[in-house]
């Protein structure tokens, strides 16, 4: 029971829930092999999710109709109203039930099958929020001696099902509301950067058109090197939305080689001279690690979309103990006298994971001089790992 909550705990994919449960309950109950089937209250059907102990290549893979008979059809197993169901697999009330039209040839092979070497079949249902969610069907050759001891785990085994799929499910719905957020976000900054950069180009056109027509070769010029300008400037922010399209490496790779990917991908094909110098790094912890790449992306995108940069340099230095991380660029820089409000919640947003880190975050610019943002973190042993930024 305390691996099945762990390994629900670490949030793995619906399938291998399914399956924790199907083991789950298969232990519990002594039963030799097992499936778990899913409702399809609006059909009417129920389908094989997974199994175990059987062979693969026997199971239905088509919807098992629930019927006209809502008592003996395989699918009326599932949206029973019992806390569970005994089929005796080869009793002639079951065979012929199995033999109605509705249920499909597929299905009805598959049970006659098994009705060879199993002869009893304990359906267990179970319900989520939203209502009826499936049952866990388990197989045993002969009737379990002790099968009313077996039951009255039934209603843990339901009750920790519908836990557990609840839980998986609301997990993916975040994960799917987190997705449809970070695509309006993708949608905003399309239309706020590298639309208007496209539209800038049309109007240009038109000018530049003009000016053609008046003979004034020097003005058309100016307004060629603009138009150039301007279509580096939509390519780097089209590089950059792309990239953010594309599945973290954070994970996988860690700190360094996360960031060493984001200046290849990003900058040096920006045309960015970027690079970046670590220097005795400790292995880091997936918080620090996390909120440290964050802060170093919202700077490099500031660099990138505003500053206008020729040149950014990475650094990471650190002993056991400190870590110093710095973004510098050669770019326009912005008033020292800068106000955090006007800057916008990118630099409200760097300030905030530092100061949760425990860490100092320090900005200095200049106009015309290029800007460098600086992250300073000591005692990096005391950082608590379960931090919420």
């Amino acid at each position: 029971m305390i691996d099945l909550l762990s390994a629900l705990n670490s949030d793995p994919p619906l399938r291998r829930v399914q399956m924790f449960l199907l083991t789950e309950a298969q232990s519990r109950l002594g039963a030799l092999a097992g499936v778990l089937a899913c409702a399809d209250a609006a059909q009417g059907t129920a389908s094989v999710a997974v199994s175990l102990g059987l062979q693969e290549s026997g199971l239905p893979h088509g919807p098992l109709s629930r019927g006209d008979d809502r008592g003996s059809t395989p699918a009326s197993l599932v949206f029973g109203t019992e806390p569970y169901a005994r089929v005796a697999l080869a009793e002639p009330a079951w065979q012929r039930a199995i033999a109605q039209d509705s249920v499909p040839g597929e299905v009805r092979t598959w049970f006659v099958a098994l009705s060879h070497t199993y002869r009893t079949m304990l359906s267990v249902p179970f319900d989520v929020s939203s209502g009826r969610y499936g049952s866990l069907w388990l197989f045993y050759v002969s009737p379990p001696e002790q099968l009313n001891i077996c039951l009255a785990s039934v209603d843990s085994i339901s009750g920790l099902a519908s836990l557990a799929i609840e839980n998986t499910q609301l997990r993916l719905k975040a994960e799917q509301a987190a997705i449809l957020q970070e695509r309006s976000r993708l949608a905003r900054d399309l239309h706020d950067s590298v639309t208007q950069s496209l539209y800038s180009l049309t109007l240009m056109m038109e000018a530049v058109r003009r000016l053609a027509k008046s003979g004034d070769l020097l003005q058309v010029q100016r307004a060629l090197d603009r138009l150039e300008l301007t279509g580096h400037q939509a390519l780097r922010e089209m590089r950059l939305l792309v990239y953010q399209l594309r599945p973290s490496v954070l994970r996988r790779m860690g700190l360094v080689r996360a960031l060493s990917q984001r200046l290849e991908t990003v900058e040096k094909r920006a045309g960015v001279d970027a690079t970046l110098v670590v220097e005795g790094v400790p292995q880091l912890s997936p918080l620090l690690d996390e909120q440290l790449y964050y802060v170093a992306q919202e700077a490099l995108n500031n660099s990138l979309k505003h500053a206008a940069a020729s040149r950014v340099d990475v650094r990471i230095t650190g002993d056991t103990d400190t870590l110093c991380l710095e973004i510098i660029d050669d770019g326009r820089g912005f008033d020292p006298a800068w106000d955090e409000a006007e800057c916008g919640f990118g630099m409200a947003s760097m300030r905030e994971r530092v100061e949760k880190l425990g860490g100092q975050l320090v900005i200095r610019s200049e106009r015309n001089c290029g800007t460098k943002v600086k992250v300073l973190l000591q005692h990096l042993g005391a950082v608590p790992e379960g931090s919420e930024i």
